[in-house]
């Protein structure tokens, strides 16, 4: 059966409510919806109302489903900058591996952050994968912070980070990172160039767990969207060289 066709607005008590331009089309030009056929609707923001297409892309909800909160305890992902579409992977990945929220990290060797027309692409292609993927709730682009302010920000919070590849004659411990249900779980990756040594004794000072991904060296967003899998999998295999 056909999934009921998706749409992001900015106000679901708005009447009547209007589409963006791009939407209107896709939902009249390419699957071609006739007057009455069902529409649902989401704020970003755990909003979800159900509505019916009216002729010249107006929608009326006639259900509002009870509000989502987004939980308390999702992954949050701090990560220096991937190069090229590669940043546009990594976002829209993020989203559908149930990140809530992505903050680019500025570390001693990382590169250029991305421009204000980059930041909108960023922004549109975190939509594109929250309709794809039926999320209730927007991925949070936050500014660009240096790696001390992401380990000052305040409450309890779980952290991991990507540490360098294990030896080639260990394997990655079979045991789960402590991680208590209610805290926030923050996941920090740096760049290609690694984390310099005084960040390292930062991240250490913070109590962020060293996470291994195996003997491979891995791009900046594969390590990030393979840490987020194994926060969704509720387990991390932590580096056996660290105490």
């Amino acid at each position: 059966m056909a999934r009921t066709p998706r749409c992001l607005v900015d106000d679901l008590d708005a009447e009547p409510l209007r589409l963006s331009r791009d939407s209107v089309h896709h939902l009249q030009r390419v699957l071609r919806l006739r007057p009455g056929d069902d529409v649902e609707l989401i704020d970003g923001s755990g909003g979800l109302a159900r509505a019916r297409w009216q002729a010249g892309g107006e929608l009326r909800a006639h259900e509002r489903l009870p509000l989502q909160p987004a939980p308390a305890n999702g992954p949050r992902l701090f990560v220096a900058a991937p190069k090229g579409a590669r940043l546009d992977v990594m976002v829209e990945k993020s989203v559908e591996l149930g990140a809530l929220e992505l903050r680019l990290l500025r570390t001693e060797f990382s590169g250029p952050l991305p421009n204000e027309a980059r930041w909108e692409r960023m922004r549109r292609k975190a939509d594109e994968a929250l309709l794809q993927c039926r999320g209730l709730h927007r991925l949070q682009l936050g500014p660009p912070l240096d790696l001390g302010a992401a380990l000052a920000l305040q409450g309890p919070r779980t952290r991991w980070f990507g540490s360098a590849p294990i030896g080639a004659n260990t394997t990655a411990a079979g045991i789960s990172t402590p991680r208590p249900e209610n805290h926030p779980l923050d996941l920090l990756i740096g760049p290609e160039g690694g984390w310099s040594p005084e960040e390292l004794l930062q991240l250490s000072k913070a109590g962020a767990s060293p996470v291994s991904l195996g003997q491979r060296v891995l791009r900046v967003e594969t390590a990030a969207l393979a840490l987020l899998a194994l926060a969704a999998a509720g387990s991390a295999a932590p580096d056996p060289r660290q105490d």
